[in-house]
């Protein structure tokens, strides 16, 4: 499972609430989510805020989405 989106259930947060929080649309929120595209900087500093985690752990785990998703 993507990191965002367990972060976001571990929260009991939808989408369209992380979004907001985040400042971002949901489709936005959703394409992250399956990996369609990553989060901007600026939305990755705020989800790392959210979650506690840090940049690195997010990009790590983002890239590695994506890798195994090939």
């Amino acid at each position: 499972m993507n990191r965002i989106k367990k972060e976001r259930l571990n929260r009991g947060m939808s989408q369209q609430e992380l979004a907001e929080v985040v400042g971002v649309s949901q489709a936005a929120e959703a394409g992250w989510e399956v990996g369609r595209c990553n989060p901007r900087p600026k939305h990755l500093l705020k989800l790392s805020k959210l979650f506690g985690i840090t940049v690195d752990e997010l990009l790590r785990e983002l890239q590695e989405g994506a890798e195994n998703a090939r």
